[in-house]
């Protein structure tokens, strides 16, 4: 397959060695990059299962966070076609198949994904707690504007979109990487650029059929400071503010380079801003969370009682996704 799954990992052996029993359970024919960021004890595992793989990966060992190793690990890849993913992302090997045949016939995007869920699992008991969909965006229309309109604050990231291997590795020369600059600051940049770049760059496309990803969330975290939210009128601020500098070019000669460099200013502006401690941010952070906990309360309140994940498992209409879905959590469960 003409495929490279890009995979950062920090001190969670336990998922490489499922992921890895997975993709081979299904002879994945793509190539797989793991940045190794683990302590001693965790690298020695990933590399001992990764030896023992004939899957073709390459294993790089890099003390880094996130950022800095994507952008170091996008060097790797020689293939057409790449997506990120995490160490607990189970991508559908059929899915994989069908984005990379979309891209083949449809030069016009640069980027598809299809349907996916995130499953919660409890490492302790090997119980699934529940699932729901995770509705990555597309923008799929002709004029950035559009593209850029359609953008709403609450969408998932569509991080986890199989990419043309040169927009993805475009996506990140935009990001902040360098860890000479403080994590807490690229963490917020980021993940804002990430909502901005992919329809500043072309089209892309959700084949809604398709059964695509499983993410796993379980309680097996990365040990990460705790960063700083920016208050959530911080991405109205920066959308409007894109969109209305981006309409000047429109009418005259449009430079798309020039457009992702002006993002870039805007975005570092406001977030620089709502990274500054101020007794206006804090309370806007406090507010953000409180909002979240409630939305949450009253979710858990109209689905109590409910197993959420037989609606996503058990129905007839699902029963095509069954054969890779049962092997991701089997592999997960033993």
């Amino acid at each position: 397959m003409d495929l490279s799954i890009i995979l950062p990992t920090l001190n969670r052996s336990f998922f490489i060695d499922k992921l890895l029993k997975y993709y081979e359970s299904f002879n994945f024919s793509g190539k797989i990059i793991i940045i190794d960021s683990s302590s001693k004890t965790h690298l020695e595992k990933n590399t001992q299962r990764i030896n023992q793989s004939f899957l073709n990966i390459h294993h790089i060992k890099l003390i880094s966070d996130e950022f800095y190793a994507m952008k170091i690990g996008l060097n790797y890849i020689k293939t057409n076609y790449a997506v990120h993913s995490g160490d607990d992302d189970f991508f559908s090997i059929s899915g994989l198949s069908e984005m990379v045949d979309f891209l083949n016939n449809k030069q016009e995007y640069i980027c598809v994904n299809g349907k996916s869920f995130v499953i919660s699992y409890n490492t302790k008991t090997k119980t699934i707690k529940g699932s729901s969909y995770y509705d990555m965006p597309y923008y799929d229309d002709a004029s950035v504007i559009k593209r850029l309109n359609s953008i709403n604050k609450y969408n998932q990231l569509p991080v986890y979109t199989v990419y043309r291997t040169k927009y993805l590795k475009k996506i990140y020369d935009n990001l902040l990487t360098s860890e000479n600059q403080s994590i807490k600051l690229r963490r917020c940049f980021n993940e804002y650029m990430w909502k901005i770049l992919p329809p500043l760059l072309g089209r892309g496309y959700k084949l809604k059929d398709k059964f695509y990803l499983v993410r796993f969330q379980t309680d097996i975290k990365y040990m990460r400071d705790n960063i700083s939210e920016i208050k959530d009128q911080g991405f109205d601020e920066i959308h409007e503010e894109c969109i209305n500098k981006i309409n000047l070019f429109v009418n005259k000669e449009y430079n798309n380079s020039k457009i992702i460099k002006l993002s870039n200013k805007i975005f570092q502006s406001i977030v620089d801003d709502n990274l500054n401690i101020s007794f206006q941010n804090i309370f806007f952070r406090k507010i953000y969370k409180l909002k979240l906990i409630l939305i949450y309360i009253i979710y858990r309140l109209i689905y109590r009682g409910k197993k959420l994940h037989q609606n996503y498992l058990d129905t007839k209409n699902e029963k095509k996704y069954l054969i890779e879905m049962e092997s991701m959590i089997k592999i997960l469960l033993n």
